[in-house]
């Protein structure tokens, strides 16, 4: 044990001095990760949530962090250096919100900590989210709101399996940039989503942002459908693009369908096809007619593709332009993506602004109330008391002689009892901080 320690504490200074290379952990004895290696498994999933708040973006960092088996302290490091927001460098340099933040990461995934665990909650939120594509218009819907709808809880349900968050958090704004739509139609889909016990809400923060969970209540021939289309279910659980109707419903989000000429009602009626469901299932068969049409002079209605080759074609074509002076659909989703950081930028600076000016006016009450205590008590401290001559009249007279004598020691007359007798002097500088 006498030569242990010597060599114990080399190791520990060892390990200080290369901090950030790969070394052996002295307790586990296995490799500890570089900030390269950490950059291959985290980059991609910080690059994913740049639209999101803080919290679900780190989050969303700690849970793919959690399946790689990296250490919190050296995640909080590789955060700081590598996020490009403030917010979120904020977040893991207070030990109070990564406190809060850690606490509730470990909440969440304490039963979903084995591959089991985890794998039971995707297939989970990827069935529900095939039923909802599946599922018939509700009753008093039409069919152009039920297909927001459908894109609003297929989006969750996508960001739920990139995130490792089952119920992630969704401002509207950045909703509204993934879609291709505006904030009030956003907030129509959601609540005819919400309507429909498709999506429910199960949290809130300030502004707009809701965390949004899939509710999984779909018509009884929906469930039905689910059943007979497990392969797709499977796919989109392990987010496999190999899969081709997996792919398509990942690329619910897409500019070429956010922003493009066909909308939304291509990419229903894309995954509809490539799924093998029936069309009727939308609703409208006018609408479909159209989309079938439009999908056909893109090239995109023949099922005879991969999953990555979809993937190529749909940027292919969200690269063209629409026209002579017209933008791609591309350049507006990048434009509307942009819009939405600068607005949350502009309203976190204005909240800092407010939370810094209302910090000034308690800072500035506080101080008025501590000087004025401490007046009063300087002023208690020197005030005299001196008791009138039995011949005190309280005259004008009487007043003045007695401000004159006061005068003459550097003092003023702050009150006099005329019934008792008695006048209060105070130095004249405490009478010129009292006036003050």
């Amino acid at each position: 044990m006498t030569f242990l320690l010597p060599s114990l504490y080399s190791l520990r200074l060892r390990r200080r001095s290369t901090h950030w290379s790969s070394k052996i952990d002295t307790t586990t004895g296995s490799a500890q990760p570089t900030f390269a290696e950490v950059d291959q498994h985290l980059r991609d999933v910080l690059r994913r949530h740049d639209q999101d708040p803080e919290w679900p973006t780190v989050l969303a960092v700690l849970a793919a962090a959690d399946r790689a088996g990296y250490r919190l302290s050296l995640v909080r490091a590789w955060l700081r250096s590598r996020s490009n927001r403030s917010e979120v460098v904020a977040a893991t340099e207070s030990h109070t919100t990564w406190s809060r933040i850690v606490a509730t990461h470990r909440g969440w995934s304490a039963g979903r900590r084995t591959d089991e665990g985890q794998r039971t909650v995707r297939v989970a939120i990827a069935r529900r989210a095939v039923g909802v594509l599946l599922a018939e218009p509700p009753a008093g819907v039409s069919p152009v709101a039920a297909l927001g709808a459908r894109a609003v809880a297929v989006d969750i349900a996508v960001r739920a399996l990139g995130s490792g968050i089952d119920a992630p958090l969704t401002p509207l704004p950045a909703l509204g940039a993934r879609l291709g739509g505006e904030r009030s139609t956003v907030r129509r889909w959601l609540r005819t989503a919400e309507a429909a016990a498709w999506v429910r809400q199960v949290g809130q923060r300030a502004g707009s942002a809701q965390a949004l969970r899939l509710g999984g209540a779909v018509d009884a021939s929906a469930r039905e459908l689910v059943l007979d289309h497990a392969e797709v279910v499977d796919a989109l659980a392990d987010r496999d693009t190999d899969q081709l109707a997996a792919t398509a419903l990942l690329a619910v989000g897409h500019p070429w369908f956010a922003y493009g000429p066909l909308g939304l009602r291509g990419w229903a009626v894309l995954a509809l096809t490539v799924a093998g469901a029936d069309l009727d299932r939308l609703g409208s068969p006018r609408l479909v007619r159209a989309a079938v049409r439009d999908l056909d002079r893109a090239g995109l209605a023949g099922p005879d593709r991969t999953g990555p080759q979809l993937l190529v074609e749909l940027d292919r074509l969200a690269a063209q332009t629409d026209g002579d002076g017209w933008t791609s659909p591309a350049m507006r989703a990048r434009t509307a993506h942009e819009a939405v950081v600068a607005q949350t930028a502009a309203r976190v600076a204005s909240l800092e602004g407010v939370r810094a000016e209302r910090a000034t006016r308690i800072a500035a009450a506080r101080t008025a109330r501590q000087r004025g205590r401490d007046q009063q008590a300087w002023a208690a401290a020197e005030m005299v008391r001196v008791t009138l001559s039995a011949g005190w009249t309280g005259s004008a007279a009487d007043h003045e002689r007695l401000r004159v004598l006061a005068a003459r020691k550097g003092r003023v007359v702050l009150e006099v009892d005329n019934a008792s007798r008695v006048a209060t002097l105070v130095p004249a500088k405490a009478s010129n901080r009292q006036t003050a």
